[in-house]
């Protein structure tokens, strides 16, 4: 996400495009997640993954320990669930359409702020 703050922010503030990360964790963490990497953008829960589901985009893990250990994913994300979504950036145009979606199973693979332009470049209302 800082990444984004530096590379990606910047563009879309000039061209008039909200930004907005989204994470199961609950508003709290989230608050302290945007304080401490003092992102300039909106940082919101998908406190149930229900929009995670309704892209289908979220996935159980293989291996779900019963009971789970201490710090388990759903704890760490308040939803008490082992119900994670996969790292995606979502292009929503006018009427709520989604123009682009990229999703990957590895939380280190983002798109780059340029490939996220150019996207927002082809889909133009």
């Amino acid at each position: 996400m800082p990444y984004y703050a530096d590379t990606l922010f910047p563009e879309l503030r000039q061209r008039g495009i909200p930004l907005v990360a989204l994470s199961p964790q609950p508003p709290l963490p989230l608050r302290e997640i945007k304080t401490r990497h003092d992102l300039p953008f909106h940082v919101a829960t998908d406190a149930d993954n229900s929009l995670a589901r309704a892209l289908n985009i979220s996935f159980q893990p293989d291996n779900s320990p019963s009971p789970p250990p201490s710090g388990w994913i759903g704890e760490v994300t308040g939803t008490g669930s082992w119900e994670l979504p996969q790292p995606a950036v979502l292009l929503v145009g006018a009427a709520r359409v989604v123009r682009w979606l990229q999703v990957s199973p590895d939380w280190l693979d983002r798109p780059e702020a340029d490939t996220i332009l150019h996207h927002i470049d082809q889909n133009r209302d």
